[in-house]
């Protein structure tokens, strides 16, 4: 667990395990740590911290980081070197697949996890590359070793926020007046306002969907769509579900209304 950020946005959100990496050999901050390699590198506006193993070492090799290569078994897990090959007291680079991470003094660290190695989320990766830092410096601040519940709760704790934000977003957009008075407007336009019944829901790929509203910043698939689902398997009543939305085109819209077969009341009551 961390509260570290690269362009204020936190780490762990960013593909930037490499410049975290460095940033705990280096003893400073991933921002500082990003903008130098960057410049170092001469990376583009786009690039968000994606490294190669040589440049890295490289890098680390410039800013006077001792390191030396480590030998170790082919296929050997992250446990198992922290196991049998590594000092308590070390500290290493370790690159799995597409991926870096920093063994601390048997602690395994990354953007996203900090854990004893023993328990820790991504032990059993196989390694590819392992370098020792020697000439370590302290742990940054704000870098919090987790037990396993811990981050299990974390992550759950997580989901459950980004779950609720993605809900009220899909709200947002499916109650929104402006998208219904744009759709008012439109179907007058098209002069189908009789054809198409906005309190019913309709049967369409295989989902259930009422017509909502209409995005006009929206080029392809501007009509949009509230989930429906069932109140219980089988039932013929329905209330939305704001797992996800739907945009249509106009001619979806057209099709969905002309051969839908089930048809129901705003209410839940089947018509």
């Amino acid at each position: 667990m961390n509260d570290k950020e690269i362009n204020g946005k936190p780490v762990s959100q960013q593909p930037c395990c490499g410049i975290f990496s460095a940033a705990i050999a280096m003893g400073k901050e991933p921002q500082t740590v990003f903008d130098s390699y960057k410049k170092m590198f001469k990376k583009s506006s786009r690039w968000r911290g994606s490294t190669y193993t040589n440049e890295l070492k490289d890098f680390l090799t410039n800013k006077k980081v001792k390191w030396s290569p480590v030998k170790h078994p082919r296929w050997i897990t992250v446990k198992k070197f922290a196991d049998m090959y590594a000092k308590p007291s070390g500290v290493y680079l370790v690159w799995v697949s597409g991926h870096v991470m920093t063994l601390y003094r048997g602690e395994l660290i990354d953007q996203w996890h900090h854990q004893p190695v023993g328990e820790a989320k991504k032990n059993r990766c196989k390694i590819e590359s392992v370098i020792q830092i020697t000439n370590p410096k302290p742990l940054l601040d704000g870098l919090v070793c987790e037990s396993k519940t811990e981050y299990n709760n974390r992550v759950k704790e997580t989901k459950e926020k980004q779950k609720t934000e993605r809900e009220d977003k899909i709200r947002a957009i499916v109650y929104s007046a402006r998208n219904r008075c744009h759709l008012s407007r439109v179907l007058k336009e098209k002069e189908v306002s009789d054809e198409i019944d906005l309190n019913k829901v309709v049967s369409w790929q295989g989902r259930n969907w009422r017509l909502v509203g209409y995005n006009s910043r929206a080029r392809k698939n501007p009509f949009v769509l509230m989930l429906m689902e069932p109140s219980m398997p089988g039932s013929q009543h329905f209330s939305p579900s704001y797992e996800y939305y739907g945009c249509a085109c106009w001619q979806a819209i057209r099709e969905m209304f002309r051969f839908n077969e089930l048809f129901q009341d705003r209410e839940g009551v089947a018509a």
